[in-house]
């Protein structure tokens, strides 16, 4: 476990190091996102001037799904960073190194890369989330915070299952960056609750491409509007497509021929 967390240590700061060469590049990105959190939540509140309720929901619940999509957004992306360079390792054939390495390999490629500037912004967004939760909105029962905590860490881990998968794909085809990309436009519906927008689309985001499921589901079992059952079967679902996700790589690797070849 030491020699794991001593990997994150050192890869994390070669990339801080890296992030920072350029301090006004750096401070653009940063200024960049938290633009864009800002942004939105103006949107949010100029909407909410002229209506009271969208879809039966109100504007601490929209918020709500909102932040909650923003931190699992960005958590997701700093641990999985490495995903976005994985198709240059395998065309310049740098991945053939990594096998090499006395680490597992979902590891050192997943995770090789740990954004400092996502860093930044998260606890700016998670102490927001908190203070929101504490003076504007609720805290449910205490089964109700566990289920959504276990929730949140399971919808963090299913969007590494995605980045995992589109790993995979980058194993055999040079579809590395196509899936990628396809799931984070589409995961971006997710910052408002699915079920909003028309029954076929949203009928999509819950089966073809799960974003009720892995962004909304935390937000579900929070303001109950799913039972325990549901909850349960969305626990489910979320494990076993982790659980596909990692056999999916290995039986990629199988297949995958090396840079020389």
């Amino acid at each position: 476990m030491k020699f794991y967390l001593r990997i994150i240590w050192t890869n994390f700061w070669l990339s801080f190091k890296e992030g920072f060469t350029n301090p006004l590049s750096a401070l653009l990105f940063i200024s960049g996102k938290l633009l864009r959190f800002v942004f939105f939540l103006l949107f949010f509140f100029f909407i909410f001037k002229k209506v009271k309720l969208i879809a039966g929901y109100t504007f601490n619940d929209l918020l709500f799904y909102y932040l909650v999509f923003v931190l699992v957004d960005s958590i997701s992306q700093f641990l999985g960073r490495g995903a976005y360079f994985f198709d240059s390792l395998v065309i310049n054939g740098n991945l053939d190194k990594t096998f090499l390495y006395p680490v597992n390999d979902i590891f050192i490629n997943l995770f090789s890369y740990l954004d400092p500037l996502d860093l930044i912004t998260i606890p700016f967004f998670l102490t927001y989330f908190l203070y929101f939760i504490h003076h504007s909105y609720y805290w449910p029962s205490l089964s109700r915070l566990l289920a959504f905590s276990l929730s949140f860490l399971l919808s963090i881990a299913a969007t590494l299952a995605i980045y995992l998968l589109s790993m995979a794909l980058g194993l055999t085809t040079p579809l590395t960056g196509e899936l990628l990309w396809i799931w984070r436009n589409t995961s971006k519906l997710g910052r408002l609750p699915v079920n909003i927008y028309p029954r076929f689309i949203s009928y999509l985001l819950f089966s073809l491409l799960p974003v009720g499921i892995i962004i909304n589901g935390p937000v579900l079992i929070w303001q109950a509007r799913i039972g325990w059952w549901e909850w349960f079967l969305f626990t489910i679902f979320e494990v076993s497509f982790i659980l596909i996700a990692i056999s999916s790589w290995y039986q990629a690797l199988k297949h995958y021929q090396s840079a020389s070849s």
